[in-house]
Formats: structure tokens, sequence, C-alpha cells
């Protein structure tokens, strides 16, 4: 009778090493454009932020994608994928060049100081980070050329005036309440104030060498006379 020879388990053939690619070799999907569902704002601000520099010192029309992705250090097609198109990139940029402006002005707390020292810190805000102001209005006035504007980027730019014009408001009307300003008119001031600044920040745009901190100090000086002065 003969015996059987014994087989080998069935399964055998699967046990077998996986396949690893020769050094060099890239496996499929390893690198490139990122998987669904991977896009973050976090990601999009990084190359929102690298391309900030470039919008604010050139206009839309000469920056290239090819330009903001070396900044970026990253492959052009990306842009395309995380924005879709330039525009849309930049539009970003003009949002994080808002709330860059606005964060220190709103760092600012009234409850904690007086009218008089409120002013006073408001103007020295605009002295501190008055770089990245200028820089959110050169991105503002190349964003004006864009034809496809969008809602939530005019509300972004039109919200840092309104709300840092509101807080030099706040702070004066406060003052003449509690009489340790003059009687102003408050509106009238602020308009001022602002349209002072505006042509401050503007000078600064045409002339980069030129040093905006003599001008607010005299417009400090001039303010301090202005609503310290007795009435009558």
């Amino acid at each position: 009778m003969r015996t059987a020879k014994p087989r080998l388990p069935a399964t055998s053939k699967s046990r077998r090493a996986p396949h690893k690619p020769a050094a060099g070799k890239r496996t499929p999907n390893s690198v490139g454009r990122p998987k669904a569902g991977s896009v973050t704002i976090e990601a999009q601000d990084a190359i929102a932020n690298a391309a900030l520099p470039l919008f604010a010192s050139m206009s839309f029309a000469a920056v290239s994608t090819k330009d903001i992705a070396a900044a970026a250090g990253l492959n052009t097609a990306l842009i395309y994928y995380y924005f879709g198109s330039k525009d849309e990139l930049f539009r970003r940029t003009v949002l994080i060049a808002a709330n860059d402006a606005g964060q220190r002005f709103r760092a600012l707390d009234p409850a904690s100081c007086g009218a008089g020292q409120f002013v006073s810190d408001w103007l020295s805000c605009h002295e501190a980070e008055f770089a990245i102001v200028a820089r959110l209005l050169r991105i503002s006035m190349g964003y004006a050329a864009i034809p496809d504007r969008h809602q939530n980027v005019d509300d972004a730019i039109a919200g840092f005036h309104s709300d840092t014009r509101q807080m030099l408001r706040d702070a004066l009307a406060r003052g003449v309440a509690d009489k340790t300003f003059a009687s102003i008119e408050v509106d009238l001031t602020v308009s001022f104030v602002a349209t002072f600044l505006d042509g401050v920040y503007l000078r600064a745009i045409i002339f980069p060498d030129y040093d905006p901190k003599p001008e607010i100090d005299e417009l400090r000086t001039f303010l301090d006379s202005r609503l310290r002065a007795t009435e009558g």
C-alpha cells in the first residue's frame, strides 16, 4: 500500500512577502496632489501667507502662480488644487491682510483706561502697525481692480476701517460725556483724523522711504490740544 505524500497548505502562496518597490521609485499616490478631504484652512492660509508679500509689493497681474509656488515651496498645481484660481487665492490674501491689520486694534480695551489714554493708545496702534495697515491698503487697491468682487472680502476691508473709526468715535464721545474732553463735534473729528491718516498711508505707498512717525506725532499733539481746549 502506497503512503500519500503530505500536501503543502493551500494558503502557502498567500504568505509571500509583500512586494517592495525598487529604491528611487514611487508608489502610486505617495506624493503630489493631496487625497480628497485633506484640504484644510491651515494649508490654504499657509499658501496665502506666502503670496501676501508678493501681492502687496506688486500688482495682481504681475504676480504669477510660479512666483507664489516658489515662495510657498510647493508645486504650482497645488495652488489650483487648493484655490481653483489665482483670483480666489488673491481674495484669501485680502482677508488675511484685513485680519492682520485689525488684530492689535481689537486688543485695545476701552474699559481698562480713560478716554484720553485710549485715544493715545489708538494712535500708537497706527504707529506700531503702520506697515501692516499700509500693506492692507496696497492689496486693497489691487483687489479693487478685479471685476469679480466678493461680498465677504468687501466686508472685511470695510470692516477694518469702520471698526477702527468706531473705536475712536466711542472714546471721543465718552471723553466729551465725562468732561475729560472739551465739547467737540465727534463725527467731524473722527472724519478729520481718519482722512489725515489715509493721506499718511497713501504717501507711504507712493514713497517707500517715507517715515510716518513725525506726521502721526504731530496729529497726536494737535488732537491732544484740540480735545483739551477749554470752551468759550
